[in-house]
């Protein structure tokens, strides 16, 4: 965000910028956005042109995983949807199941993982290694 403030001198838009940033529901980034596009058309003009899906959690591709945070309420929403009808017993132990299952897959992964970055990561800097030579 220190580029909003240095390009556009205007700390008050940085703070909208986050906002939309780090928004999940698109309802609310288009929202923010709103705000940005009021403030300072130039910038969110400049903003459409880098592409949303580039600085945006609503419009990113995949999972961020720790390149931003992640929302573990949003992912428990997303996958309780199926089991919202049962008794809160059978619920519980969904989520336990559920919870157990998701450490364990996360523990046997990083268990393979030898580096410093996680393999997504080193993937991610591989492929952006050919764009730092031209700097």
């Amino acid at each position: 965000m220190r580029n909003v403030v240095s390009r556009y001198e205007n700390k008050g838009l940085a703070k909208i910028v986050c906002e939309a940033t780090f928004s999940y529901c698109r309802k609310d980034f288009v929202l923010c956005f709103g705000k940005i596009r009021q403030a300072n058309a130039a910038y969110a003009t400049y903003l459409e042109g880098i592409g949303t899906s580039k600085w945006s959690r609503t419009y990113f591709p995949d999972n961020r995983y720790n390149l931003l945070t992640s929302n573990i309420a949003e992912q428990l929403n997303h996958a309780l949807t199926k089991s919202r009808p049962s008794p809160i017993i059978e619920l519980f132990m969904f989520i336990q199941r559920m919870l157990t299952h998701w450490f364990s897959a996360r523990r046997t992964k990083s268990a393979k993982c030898h580096g410093f970055v996680t393999p997504e990561v080193e993937k991610v800097m591989r492929g952006r290694e050919g764009d730092a030579d031209t700097y």
